[in-house]
């Protein structure tokens, strides 16, 4: 297994330099597009309603600049919402596709958004929620990363779980997270974010009580025996 940047992964699949890819839209449609390969598996398949992609800035930079912060966050909340919208879509498409963004086919950007694709084996799908957008950030999300950096020790050296060991699951995830900000950001854009912070996730294989980490993990020792 090894790194292959998204941009790349077509013409390696081509070549036969891979035999397959994990990777963000649209580059599994890109595949289907060119004839290289197939769809085997859509994420949400795994994990319905996934975190995905993030917007991060520092500390520092935050409270530097703490105006344009708010600003970027709502201006990120308020195009979510409108990429939600099904009949947005097709006209989201066509503004990201060309070569200063996504430079992709647009009938591939479009086959994503709006869910009507082609599975590169003869099957027609329209599955309209393949791919959402969903700007509030649940603490369950947090929760459940942090979780697996304690279990497989990402960090290395036992990092992760010191860095539980000195505070607990949910500072972690509301330092990083910010879900209230979110909340009322989006409360000023006249939305109605959740007022909970957690939900259970419902992964593939389990399901995950954020507020029971440590007890997830030790289900999943016990159940693949590592």
């Amino acid at each position: 297994m090894r790194s292959v940047p998204p941009p790349d992964s077509i013409a390696q699949l081509i070549a036969g330099d891979i035999d397959g890819f994990l990777m963000p839209d649209p580059f599994n449609q890109r595949a289907v597009f060119e004839g290289a390969g197939f769809i085997y598996k859509l994420t949400k398949d795994l994990w319905d309603g996934h975190p995905c992609c993030a917007f991060a800035a520092s500390d520092t930079w935050i409270n530097d600049n703490p105006n344009t912060f708010r600003a970027l966050n709502k201006a990120i909340i308020q195009a979510t919402d409108y990429a939600s919208e099904s009949g947005n879509r097709e006209e989201i498409a066509e503004a990201i596709s060309g070569r200063s963004f996504l430079n992709q086919p647009v009938e591939v950007v479009k086959a994503v958004l709006t869910g009507n694709f082609e599975d590169g084996l003869g099957n027609s799908f329209n599955v309209p929620d393949r791919i959402d957008f969903d700007p509030y950030p649940w603490q369950s999300f947090a929760n459940w990363i942090t979780s697996q950096l304690v279990r497989w020790d990402i960090s290395g050296n036992g990092r992760a779980a010191q860095l539980i060991a000195d505070g607990s699951y949910d500072e972690i995830g509301q330092d990083v997270f910010l879900t209230d900000l979110a909340r009322e950001l989006a409360q000023e854009l006249g939305q109605t974010p959740p007022d909970d912070i957690y939900r259970t996730e419902t992964l593939a294989l389990d399901e995950f009580n954020p507020q029971d980490p440590e007890g997830y993990i030790q289900a999943q020792i016990d159940e693949f025996g590592f």
